[in-house]
């Protein structure tokens, strides 16, 4: 984030490979970087915007921004070709494209989200610094209950590749594992 920049990392080892995406003035505070449907890239911008580059590291456009109502970004994920946008306020926007919101996913105005994963069925499991929990949606936006809590400030979570049908998550101490069961 401070060095306003998306790195790449070897997914084995975690060793530094280099920066793909050099900001060039229009990232702000990169907090998430993914795969979009389209083989782009897709970077979240605390500053309130999602950015969209090739996977050459050109920046091609904005997919979204404060106009759409969105401020201090976290976390982003895709379902199908819908873009999920976590923020501070609670909301997990949900957007079907550039500058298209829809309805919020989930929007309950006190918590402080920073990702969402969508598991194979569409249930979410999304970090929440407030609760300091990975919590379990399904997928129509409804609260189950949580999956892992007492974390120290979750942020990341993401499918293991090492150990199918779990996934991994951290906090500001610790990575840990754990798994979900959909409903």
């Amino acid at each position: 984030t401070t060095n306003l920049s998306v790195g790449q990392y070897d997914p084995h080892d975690g060793t530094y490979l280099g920066d793909l995406i050099v900001n060039s003035g229009e990232i702000l505070w990169p907090i998430n970087a993914i795969p979009g449907p389209d083989g782009n890239i897709y970077v979240s911008a605390q500053s309130g915007m999602v950015l969209v580059y090739d996977t050459s590291g050109n920046y091609l456009y904005t997919y979204d921004d404060t106009s759409d109502g969105l401020n201090n970004v976290r976390g982003i994920s895709f379902r199908g070709d819908h873009l999920f946008v976590c923020t501070y306020y609670g909301e997990v926007a949900e957007f079907d494209g550039p500058h298209s919101r829809l309805p919020d996913f989930i929007n309950d105005g006190v918590s402080s989200l920073w990702k969402c994963l969508f598991l194979p069925g569409g249930d979410c499991l999304l970090t929440n610094s407030t609760s300091d929990a990975v919590e379990h949606y399904d997928a129509n936006g409804v609260y189950q209950q949580p999956v892992l809590s007492a974390l120290g400030f979750p942020e990341q979570v993401q499918f293991d590749l090492e150990m199918p049908g779990e996934f991994l998550v951290n906090d500001n101490a610790q990575i840990g594992r754990a798994s979900c069961r959909e409903r």
